[in-house]
């Protein structure tokens, strides 16, 4: 928009409040937009670093109360920034962060005002390490000082260490979380969340294992490094464990009030998994109570489900059984070097048609075998 289209679009606008996007914007423009004070509601401001417009934006802390939401792409670079003052003195309730850096603010800011967080640091690289550090020392701050009055909160790129939290931090009215290639992750918790979205950088800085519970039902996004996503819904009732970067798993519980012994899943959703056969198998001999197996999105070999060809009753090798009381098993195949070509399916559909031959018609435990193969492989479901 040119200096006089501005101008046209400010007069005709009356006293009505202001949406504002500023992407290039001279001096000039920036003082036609301070002639209307107390107007200003919602702001995106890609900041290039001009001091004469940062001061005449934003130098008059008083004119920009009327702010609700701030949307920040880029800068955090410029020393004596009116605008970093601004957003310690006195930030909107909404405010985004983008590919910017916090490395120029001061401690103990106004952050309890806070209702809806979302830091985007830059991408990471050998050069601006030494920037990104403090960084995340300025976001940890930030978090335990709005962690009781933030409803939203997303981070991404941010690479806390060790140091960063003693303890985890609780965000009890966080409806919607968003950690995306956020190192210890697992400290964040928000137990009254509704959405809850993972993604994982690569490497084994973001590895860890846990377990997350929460009050209500849950809408689930799990990102893999590989850029895999997954969905899924949480109860109120179940558990959501995460494993290292490749998977999460769902755990519905059941707790059996005639003993004491710690409840095991009764209904277990693996998504996403892309660890080894014996490792899954080594996992599932744990849960002996297991009744429901949902496998999403899954490339797991057929020597993997060739395990449940053997005889339940019978203890194999010392070993055992793999799921005695499984009665419901659905799969969902995707597309990988194990699962393209036509030996691939074949291999596939003749041990699904042994697991339903041994435990579903001979045995008669296996009441449901669904499989559902990827379009390559013929994009159909198949009950065995």
């Amino acid at each position: 928009m040119t200096t006089p289209q501005l101008e046209r679009a400010l007069s005709r606008s009356g006293g009505t409040a202001l949406t504002i996007s500023i992407h290039t914007c001279t001096l000039t423009d920036a003082r036609l937009l301070t002639a209307h004070p107390g107007r200003w509601e919602d702001i995106t401001y890609a900041d290039h670093g001009n001091q004469e417009v940062d001061q005449e934006l934003f130098g008059d802390v008083a004119r920009l109360k009327s702010v609700i939401k701030l949307y920040v792409v880029g800068g955090g670079l410029m020393g004596d920034s009116r605008l970093v003052e601004w957003i310690q003195a006195s930030p909107p309730p909404n405010l985004v962060l983008r590919d910017h850096y916090l490395h120029t603010y001061g401690r103990s800011g106004s952050w309890s005002k806070l209702r809806t967080l979302e830091i985007k640091l830059p991408k990471l690289a050998p050069t601006s390490h030494l920037l990104v550090h403090p960084s995340t020392v300025t976001i940890a701050e930030i978090l335990q000082a709005s962690k009781q009055n933030l409803t939203k909160l997303s981070l991404e790129n941010v690479p806390f260490s060790e140091s960063s939290f003693s303890v985890p931090v609780e965000f009890p009215r966080v409806a919607d979380l968003r950690l995306h290639s956020v190192k210890q992750w697992h400290l964040l918790e928000a137990r009254n969340a509704t959405k809850y979205s993972l993604a994982f950088g690569r490497g084994p800085g973001y590895e860890c294992t846990t377990r997350l519970q929460f009050t209500s039902r849950v809408e689930l996004e799990f990102v893999s490094p590989f850029d895999t996503k997954s969905q899924g819904f949480l109860e109120t009732e179940d558990e959501l464990t995460i494993s290292g970067t490749h998977s999460w798993s769902i755990s519905r519980r059941i707790v059996d009030p005639s003993t004491e012994a710690a409840p095991q899943p009764h209904t277990l959703h693996l998504i996403d998994v892309q660890t080894g056969s014996d490792e899954l198998i080594r996992d599932l001999r744990r849960n002996s109570n297991l009744a429901h197996l949902y496998v999403h999105n899954s490339a797991t070999a057929p020597i993997f489900f060739k395990a449940f060809i053997v005889d339940p009753t019978s203890n194999r090798l010392g070993k055992p059984p793999l799921l005695p009381r499984l009665s419901v098993l659905h799969v969902e195949l995707s597309l990988n070097t194990r699962t393209q070509g036509n030996k691939a399916r074949q291999s596939y559909d003749s041990t699904f048609k042994r697991i339903s031959e041994v435990r579903k018609k001979k045995l008669g435990i296996l009441k449901e075998l669904t499989v559902r193969y990827p379009n390559e492989m013929g994009g159909f479901v198949e009950l065995y």
